[in-house]
């Protein structure tokens, strides 16, 4: 049950990393070159990567994508999915599917719709749903993406990764010894494919396993049951 509750929430409050210097083969630049050149050609290198703030400010409003997550606390690991829908309309939803101990898979899903946000959960095959009133809950789906923008004008770039077939951009902000971040977006839609989150006791992989771009179709953003209010705990 702890690893229920924390799973479930750290995944809702998600925060969404290994310093590389662009990668220049000096080797080549000098036969080609003189030394003295070197500098000025990496240098063009660097100047010539996308901006991490101009991907995040530009990405496309209409999209799925199905993450892979690997969540380690302490010496514990835990695989899970989440997955992403979200239309031009600002409709949004996110569901967290967590395989618990005993087999059965717990799923948790955020909606965003018309400017309400509710929080909907799968138990014993009956499904359920709640508006969500606090700042923390209606702001749980966007997390990962609200982080990016705090540290996008302190991130550095870090390398090309290819995840789902894209050949992604990567930048990392790295606060101290202890709390690293590091996001890789598709530069031809500014779409985060990649988050990694390490901090003092808790490392977060996350990637892409499916991703389209375009508009879902409307019934993904219907409720699977008529809201109630919210739950108290």
């Amino acid at each position: 049950m702890k690893w229920y509750i924390f799973l479930i929430f750290s995944l809702i409050i998600f925060s969404l990393g290994c310093t590389n210097k662009i990668s220049v083969s000096k080797e080549r630049i000098e036969s080609e070159t003189s030394v003295e050149n070197v500098s000025e050609v990496i240098a063009s290198n660097k100047s010539s990567l996308p901006s991490f703030s101009d991907l995040l400010n530009n990405a496309l409003p209409s999209y799925y994508i199905n993450y892979k997550i690997e969540t380690k606390v302490d010496n514990t690991k835990q695989i899970s999915n989440l997955k992403q829908w979200s239309s031009s309309n600002k409709r949004f939803r996110m569901d967290s599917e967590i395989n618990l101990e005993n087999g059965e898979k717990s799923i948790t899903s955020i909606f965003k719709v018309e400017d309400k946000t509710y929080i909907c959960s799968k138990t014993d095959n009956q499904e359920f749903c709640y508006k969500a009133f606090s700042p923390e809950e209606s702001n749980g789906a966007d997390t990962s993406l609200k982080q990016a923008n705090d540290y996008k004008n302190d991130v550095v770039y870090s390398e090309r990764k290819m995840i789902s077939g894209v050949n992604t951009y990567c930048y990392e902000f790295v606060a101290n010894a202890n709390y690293n971040y590091k996001w890789c977006i598709d530069a031809s839609s500014g779409l985060i494919l990649g988050a990694y989150t390490k901090t003092l006791n808790t490392e977060v992989n996350m990637e892409a396993v499916e991703y389209k771009v375009g508009e879902p179709s409307p019934s993904i953003f219907v409720l699977p049951a008529t809201p109630q209010t919210s739950p108290s705990y």
